[in-house]
């Protein structure tokens, strides 16, 4: 049996051009949308996996297509009236009325080098829809030059899943319109059916539940090649109810209906941010499951809670955790909303469609690539929209990817324990630096009343040393003024004569940032900015100021309590950065890990398209395949914040290195 990797392609307009593999075949959705008027019946075409059977002992391809009768967006099975089925490089069934050709495709040919056949949808000579469905390459490998994307449609949209994921035949179902999809040990062998998706999270219930030791209401096990479970996933397309008013107000309620209603689990903010002015928000949280929980467990309380389309709504046929799951108290949630404003007077008619996963901290490092283009947001796009293959080629310059960092530390008195978790944090930062092939440099300020740099060793004021560092944070001290302004002091310090100010600040003064590197500046506070008691009653704009005009990114660790009051958190949205809550851990690890992989991403010149699809990437360097990244450290990895790919470790390109960059685009 082939790996075998699926595209869940329900309407007429799904992802172009990209190829998935089947038992002996691979299969290319061509596109070709049909759009429809209220005069007109859609035609759509929908291909689906033959699962091992007498007729096809390998599987196969099955390709169905009819009119959408009803106008209701989806085929239903009496609305079917042709169906081809191939295996083993032969058509073994077809029922024909007209809307589906055959056309069998030679050795060598341009659509499937290694022959097969062309199934179109056609209606009045026009074709429609198109599926390459290719016969198994010698080595069972796709083509180098394709990307193998999986899907999953939902009511509101169509999400691309990584090929690491596997999702299972068999979903959840009840008040529950999504899918669950998992990644781990063992070779990733999705089964492919179409499906729909749509959920709802405004929980009824006021006490908090406890941690169920099984999955309730647990499916029949479904077969799969994953045979260990190391990331648990899910896709809810839902009403918002009471959810919020926007992306980042749902994010937030999800977090707290989590805290307050899951007996057993809290969560604690590293990271939020936010893409195309909010219409999408990411949170990055860690997860403490204190009577310690599965991957599969955690996953199925979340679809519980926050996957239900209506309130009180109750899921079925959740999946059993597997005996190989490991135990684990500490893990890694991630969960991005895209809120979908149905242009009504009531918030409440709007929909959103959420992504989330949950990983155990030890693997975050392995899976966290995968992770990072399934919960992008940008993979989420409206149903029928039509998609483009692009590409981009980049040269590299000697003496790029350079990355300045400005730490601004809180000195005053309620500051010591936090500046001591953060030094103890620091040795994370380094290495994630160190390890994405970066020249970095640091220097630190306070927020106090003088503004100047820490230079604890008295060699210049800017070090990529580890202990310099961490003194330098240190010894900040904690006698500093109760009037913190992080962001005025930072301004400060920013000035510069080249770009038209009246004086160079303290930064730019010792040469920072250098020229051609990226700034991050990266703000710890456990008050409020108090940007007014010190610039004379000027008011700061957190859309338009130096920060945002020149480019500098900005982080944040914060009360999340005094975000409505503070302007860090806006800053740092406006900037393309995020913000974390200090006062939800006292291990500043995952915050310091987050800033330094999200700054490698904005120091890197691979920027890509804005409406790219990052689950299709494929990178080349010099002409050869640069591996995804499975341990944080080698390949390339993509940062949504930033759009980035970033190459780590031995995929470090050096000066005169092209990187070339397929991908993707949403239209």
């Amino acid at each position: 049996m082939n790996k075998v990797v699926f595209h869940r392609s329900v309407l007429a307009a799904a992802i172009t051009a990209s190829t998935l593999s089947m038992s002996g075949c691979d299969l290319t959705d061509n596109d070709g949308a049909y759009v429809p008027d209220d005069n007109d019946f859609a035609l759509f075409a929908i291909a689906n996996n033959v699962s091992s059977n007498g007729v096809c002992p390998e599987g196969g391809r099955e390709i169905v297509a009819g009119l959408d009768l009803n106008f209701n967006g989806v085929l239903e099975a009496d609305e079917i009236s042709d169906t081809v089925q191939i295996c083993s490089g032969s058509v073994v069934d077809a029922t024909k009325s007209g809307l589906l050709k055959v056309t069998p495709l030679d050795s060598g040919s341009e659509r499937c080098a290694s022959g097969g056949f062309l199934v179109e949808a056609m209606r009045d000579d026009k074709v429609e829809k198109s599926f390459d469905v290719c016969n198994a390459t010698p080595d069972n490998s796709q083509p180098d030059n394709t990307t193998e994307v999986s899907g999953v449609s939902t009511g509101s949209a169509e999400v691309s899943v990584p090929g690491e994921f596997d999702v299972p035949e068999q979903q959840p179902t009840g008040d529950f319109d999504g899918a669950m999809m998992f990644a781990g040990s063992g070779e990733s062998a999705p089964e492919a059916m179409p499906m729909a998706v749509s959920a709802n999270s405004e929980s009824a219930r006021t006490g908090r539940k406890a941690l169920a030791s099984h999955s309730m209401q647990a499916a029949e096990a479904t077969p799969s090649a994953v045979t260990t479970r190391e990331v648990a996933s899910f896709v809810a397309d839902r009403p918002v109810l009471s959810a919020g008013t926007n992306a980042g107000e749902v994010l937030q309620n999800f977090a707290n209906q989590i805290n307050s209603t899951v007996n057993g689990l809290n969560v604690a903010n590293v990271s939020t941010g936010q893409l195309f002015e909010g219409i999408i928000y990411n949170g990055i949280y860690t997860l403490t499951a204190s009577d310690g929980a599965k991957p599969t467990q955690v996953a199925n309380e979340l679809v519980k809670l926050l996957g239900v389309n209506k309130l009180g709504g109750e899921v079925t046929g959740l999946p059993e955790s597997l005996a190989s799951e490991s135990i684990e108290t500490e893990f890694r949630l991630f969960m991005t909303v895209v809120y979908l404003n149905q242009d009504t007077p009531e918030s409440d008619d709007d929909r959103l469609v959420l992504v989330a996963s949950v990983t155990p901290t030890p693997l975050l490092n392995k899976w966290e690539n995968a992770i990072s283009r399934l919960n992008s947001g940008r993979n989420v796009s409206a149903p029928g929209v039509t998609r483009t293959p692009g590409e981009k080629s980049f040269t590299v310059e000697g003496g790029s990817n350079l990355a300045d960092f400005l730490f601004v530390i809180d000195n005053s008195g309620s500051m010591s324990g936090d500046q001591q978790s953060l030094s103890e944090a620091a040795d994370s930062f380094i290495n994630v630096m160190q390890s994405s092939g970066l020249d970095f440099q640091i220097g630190t300020i306070n927020t106090g009343s003088t503004i100047e740099l820490a230079d604890t060793n008295g060699d210049g004021a800017f070090t990529n040393d580890l202990q310099e560092f961490r003194d330098d944070v240190v010894n900040q001290g904690t006698s500093g003024s109760g009037t913190e302004t992080g962001i005025y002091n930072a301004e400060q310090a920013l000035q510069s004569t080249a770009l038209g100010d009246a004086a160079d600040g303290v930064v730019t003064a010792e040469g920072h940032p250098r020229s051609g590197a990226s700034l991050s500046v990266v703000i710890l506070s456990d008050e409020p900015s108090q940007y007014t008691r010190r610039s004379g009653g000027v008011e700061f704009d957190p859309k338009i100021n130096l920060f945002t005009e020149r480019n500098y990114t900005v982080y944040s660790l914060i009360e999340e309590s005094d975000a409505s009051r503070s302007q860090y958190d806006d800053l740092a949205l406006a900037t393309g950065g995020s913000f974390g809550d200090i006062s939800g851990t006292e291990d500043f690890t995952a915050f310091m890990e987050e800033i330094s992989k999200n700054a490698g991403g904005v120091s890197s010149s691979f920027e890509l398209p804005e409406n790219v699809d990052p689950v299709s990437i494929e990178v080349r360097k010099n002409g050869q395949v640069v591996p995804v990244s499975q341990d944080a450290e080698n390949g390339w990895v993509y940062r949504p914040l930033s759009n980035t790919v970033l190459l780590r470790g031995t995929s470090t390109p050096a000066g005169g290195d092209v990187i070339t960059i397929r991908y993707e685009v949403i239209n």
